[in-house]
């Protein structure tokens, strides 16, 4: 009886160890290929819709259009299935106020639904380092438009000097310099 105990206890041990769901540190640490682009393209999308909440994203060709004529516009993203005629608006955009645009590797319904909306052919980022963590967090794009992430790499090291400038300023103004 002791020894049908121990040889049921051995069976289910090895059935636990064998069947064991993975930790996510296992499974990040397995990652390869195929895998590792789908984590970072979800990642890339989570990013955008933080930056919805945050208001740093203009979604749509109307309010994208007033944020690249008007300067504010970080950075153009356009859905790889667009039309030829959100091409076309999104370049004369990009004429008028300078940002610079990607085709991004999502589709119309893909973008929508990171953005919590039904779809999105056209979105513009309005802040400088939610620009460089998208392009960051798509290695692909990354390399092909490494000039693209040189400038917002420079746009955000000026709004982070500009950002403790002001903190600095702050605490000068609540405490005296000393």
């Amino acid at each position: 009886s002791v020894f049908c105990l121990l040889c049921v206890f051995f069976f289910f041990c090895v059935l636990f160890f064998f069947f064991k769901q993975k930790t996510a540190y296992e499974i990040s640490a397995c990652l390869v290929g195929s895998e590792m682009c789908i984590r970072d393209r979800h990642k890339a999308l989570m990013l955008l819709g933080l930056a919805r909440k945050a208001r740093k994203l203009e979604i749509g060709e109307e309010p994208c259009g007033i944020a690249c004529r008007s300067g504010k516009a970080k950075l153009l993203l356009i859905a790889h299935d667009a039309g030829d005629h959100t091409f076309r608006r999104a370049r004369s955009y990009c004429r008028a106020g300078k940002p610079p645009y990607l085709c991004v590797p999502f589709t119309k319904d893909e973008l929508g639904d990171g953005l919590g909306c039904n779809a999105c052919a056209l979105c513009a980022l309005t802040d400088a380092p939610f620009a460089k963590a998208f392009l960051e967090d798509l290695p692909e794009l990354a390399a092909q438009h490494e000039d693209i992430l040189q400038e917002l790499t420079r746009q955000t090291e000026r709004v982070n000097k500009r950002r403790q400038e002001e903190k600095a300023h702050r605490k000068n103004v609540r405490f005296g310099k000393k």
